[in-house]
């Protein structure tokens, strides 16, 4: 496998799900924009999280559109899809992600507060940093 590090926002909400043998599996799906101008593009990477970091702390700060810092494995996946057509996805299983630019709140925490943001991560990091 190859190392990677991405730094981009969540297109979805963490997802946790347990494989039959009870291991825990959290996804990501995290769009990185390269490039400016006309000729900027968004790739998107399929990340995961296993065991016990998959149920950790992190996973309600894991929304969408959350900026994120990702260092892990790179693989392609490759596929056929239905009607025969050959594709490949890339899949990054996590060693380390961090928090960028604050944690989000919730709604209700909002309206009460008036802010957007609640603390910069950089406070909580020891919490939330695998």
């Amino acid at each position: 496998m190859i190392s990677i590090s991405l730094t981009g926002n969540l297109g979805n909400d963490a997802e946790v799900r347990h494989l039959p043998n009870g291991t825990a599996v959290a996804e990501i799906s995290v769009a990185v924009s390269v490039g400016y101008g006309d000729r900027k593009q968004t790739d998107w990477y399929r990340c995961q999280l296993w065991g016990k970091r998959a149920e950790g702390g992190i996973i309600q700060y894991l929304k969408k559109g959350t900026q994120v810092a990702i260092t892990g494995q790179l693989k392609m996946n490759k596929w056929t899809t239905g009607d025969g057509v050959e594709k490949t996805t890339p899949d990054v299983s996590i060693d380390q992600i961090d928090l960028i630019g604050g944690v989000q709140q919730q709604p209700a925490q909002q309206q009460a507060s008036g802010n957007q943001y609640q603390q910069p991560v950089s406070s909580v990091d020891e919490d939330i940093r695998f």
